[in-house]
């Protein structure tokens, strides 16, 4: 009979691999980018025994950075709302139908993802594009509107982009919420005299909220730091916290901006998450 510690040792034998892997090209690069924001840096070197806070200081002293990461969080919010509106029909239809149905939905909803982001915002770019956009010329040619709408390079582009990129990452965990509920409560409520409306938002809708939930955490934090999207459909003057990364240290080589700004982005995401575990853990404390 082996020893626990035998055991122990094996066990960490064969994650030591995943591991190092982490710290080399995880746990090093963030340290490395918050330590960036410390020191001075000048024509792409380090300026030796230059460790200060005040780039810190004075990117969290100015207003104008709240009112990007204010935008930037609104952002991740609007894109987390519409993936909720329309990802919870989806996946509710989905428990709903047939085997063969269930398949053509499945392959809906996984098809965008096989498509690499950039690819499918460019092709949104086409589809909300000025009067030659497929959008505006539709309603130009039925009569619906006089002059082309205005919808890229606006927050409504932006949205309508995130929430189709984003939206299989709440419908799945959705979907997966909804299949492991016990279908004899539902049952019990009609047998009770409850309606079809009754029965969805008093047993349906809350015992699928460990799905909605996650589905809202990966939707949310994606869409927060998401850059092609808002670069892309946004416009050069539409501007959120990963494009004003990309601008202060591609465009203007101010590396400690790009890296306080990065280690804050990276920070509040990491706080955001910590806060919607914790009203979670309130939100379910009944499914315990």
């Amino acid at each position: 009979m082996r020893s626990p510690r035998v055991g122990t040792w094996h066990q960490a034998e064969l994650a030591a691999p995943a591991v190092v892997f982490l710290i080399i090209f995880l746990a090093i690069p963030l340290l490395l980018l918050f330590a960036f924001g410390l020191v001075d840096i000048r024509a792409a070197r380090v300026v030796p025994g230059s460790w200060t806070l005040e780039h810190y200081a004075r990117i969290l002293g100015d207003p104008f950075y709240y009112r990007i990461f204010l935008r930037t969080f609104w952002m991740g919010l609007g894109a987390t709302i519409f993936c909720l509106l329309f990802g919870y029909p989806v996946a509710y239809l989905f428990t709903r139908v047939g085997p063969a149905a269930r398949q053509v939905l499945l392959v809906l909803i996984l098809a965008p993802l096989l498509t690499n982001a950039v690819v499918r915002t460019f092709g949104w770019m086409i589809i909300l594009g000025g009067q030659k956009g497929l959008i505006n010329a539709l309603l130009l040619r039925v009569g619906l509107i006089d002059e082309p709408v205005r919808i890229l390079y606006t927050m409504s582009g932006v949205l309508i982009g995130l929430t189709q990129i984003q939206l299989p990452f709440m419908i799945l965990p959705v979907i997966a919420a909804l299949e492991g509920q016990d279908r004899s409560l539902q049952e019990a409520a009609a047998g009770l005299g409850a309606t079809w409306a009754q029965t969805f938002f008093h047993v349906v809708v809350p015992l699928s909220m460990p799905g909605v939930l996650t589905g809202s955490a990966l939707v949310f934090v994606i869409s927060y730091t998401n850059f092609a999207v808002p670069a892309l459909l946004g416009g050069g003057s539409f501007a959120v916290i990963p494009t004003f990364i990309f601008e202060q240290i591609s465009a203007l080589l101010q590396w400690n901006n790009g890296a306080v700004l990065s280690s804050l982005l990276l920070g509040t995401a990491m706080v955001m998450l910590w806060l919607f575990n914790r009203a979670s853990a309130r939100l379910l404390r009944w499914t315990r």
